[in-house]
């Protein structure tokens, strides 16, 4: 059997599943989302108790890793936002991790592109439709559109597209290719 568009080829999968072991594992760092998406299964949250702290963080990524996990896939709340977020990014490419990210683009100005591009972050930024009114609706927060594509320039400035780190996921047309259907 063939397994199409996976990271991970189907001898690795095989293995890995026989062996208990992980190829990749998602985290939420926080809950916290300064967006409102109709579609995000986040409540609405601008703060949150009980979060992991950064060192359980870091446990849970270490135990993932001595799992077999080769790569981390950062999700949220919205991870641009974390005020640990570069801090966690580093302590992922100290320890050898492969790293992608989800996110609005909301918190990504050009420190923080520099990092991401530094440590060769993939970046899947959360674009649900090339339509503005569209995009602002779906992620419940006016001049959504733009944040998210002043995020894909600022991106672009720092080094990005490069050996597909960077991707838009767009709802609309059902992939990351930016066409419409």
């Amino acid at each position: 059997m063939q397994i199409y568009n996976l990271e991970f080829s189907e001898q690795e999968i095989r293995e890995a599943v026989a062996a208990g072991k992980l190829l990749s594992m998602e985290i939420e760092f926080s809950r916290i989302c300064n967006f409102r998406c109709s579609y995000c299964y986040v409540p609405d949250r601008s703060e949150c108790s009980n979060e992991l702290s950064r060192e359980e963080i870091k446990d849970v990524i270490l135990q993932a890793k001595a799992l077999g996990a080769r790569k981390i896939i950062i999700l949220g709340g919205e991870p641009s936002i974390y005020p640990h977020l570069v801090e966690m990014i580093r302590f992922l490419g100290q320890e050898g991790l492969e790293i992608e990210m989800f996110t609005n683009g909301s918190g990504i100005d050009t420190d923080l592109a520099a990092v991401l591009a530094e440590e060769k972050v993939r970046v899947v930024l959360k674009l649900n439709s090339r339509d503005e009114a569209i995009q602002d609706r779906l992620a419940g927060k006016k001049g959504a559109f733009q944040m998210i594509n002043r995020a894909l320039a600022t991106l672009q400035e720092a080094g990005y597209p490069s050996a597909g780190r960077i991707s838009r996921n767009c709802r609309q047309c059902g992939s990351g290719c930016g066409r419409r259907r």
